[in-house]
């Protein structure tokens, strides 16, 4: 049997290298987007809580503190997460999935709060 590239033909094993790259990326995207998926549902609940607070009589005020300090701490964990998954791979990879997200969460839980 001959080579098959002594007739101009492609290797069939790196079309098989190139989908598994592929496969594998596709893995890592849709790992960071249930990350992000979490940190943005995390993210509505800090903001629903800091805005309740501006409607709250200061006698209660301290309750609503601590609701909104617990749905933050989750977001850190979150993003602490995000961090450990990412940090796996070249930062300009996969920087603009979660680059946005990660900005929101840091504005709305200093500027609300």
């Amino acid at each position: 049997m001959t080579d098959p590239t002594s007739f101009g033909m492609v290797n069939p094993a790196i079309f098989e290298h190139l989908q598994t790259k592929i496969d594998e990326d596709s893995q890592v995207r849709e790992e960071l987007k249930n990350i992000l998926q979490v940190l943005e549902k995390q993210g509505r609940t800090t903001q629903s809580i800091l805005s309740r607070a501006h409607s709250t009589p200061t006698a209660h005020l301290k309750s609503t503190i601590c609701e909104a300090e617990k749905s933050i701490h989750q977001q850190v964990e979150t993003i602490a997460n995000l961090g450990h998954v990412a940090s796996k791979y070249p930062y300009y990879k996969y920087n603009g999935t979660w680059t946005r997200d990660v900005q929101n969460t840091v504005i709305t839980d200093f500027v609300g709060f």
